[in-house]
């Protein structure tokens, strides 16, 4: 009994993670919905942030399901370091920390963060229609 109730929380689990996969008609817009995201952040924080889109990534054996690489790189306060994992984190969309560097330049944090949003692409099941 005890495999089963671990079963359906396994179940549960994937069942969430799968609901805060976005879908989109095309990589491009994926990838430009994944950029307009990442850009609000690095304007809430100033002129000290880039950014750097990498190439997307189809994940193995699941069709139509990509990885959407962006890094963040730049000097950071500490309480700013702690908003930008918190917005990242909290996304409602399944975006997680892939990579993470932190040095220190002048005693700043100077990171490295490379955040990997999950999208699927292409039409619906069921013929339904992409919402975009």
């Amino acid at each position: 009994e005890q495999w089963s109730v671990r079963a359906q929380t396994a179940l549960n689990l994937e069942k969430s993670l799968q609901a805060e996969i976005p879908r989109a008609a095309t990589i491009g817009l994926a990838q430009a919905e994944v950029q307009a995201t990442i850009r609000q952040v690095l304007n809430a924080f100033g002129p000290t942030l880039t950014s750097d889109a990498r190439p997307p990534v189809q994940v193995r054996a699941r069709p139509g399901l990509w990885r959407i690489p962006v890094t963040i790189r730049g000097l950071v306060g500490q309480a700013q370091l702690m908003e930008i994992l918190r917005r990242i984190e909290s996304s409602a969309r399944l975006v997680v920390i892939d990579d993470f560097q932190l040095a220190f330049v002048q005693g700043q944090p100077n990171i490295t963060l490379t955040a990997v949003a999950y999208y699927r692409v292409g039409p619906a099941q069921g013929g339904q229609r992409v919402g975009r």
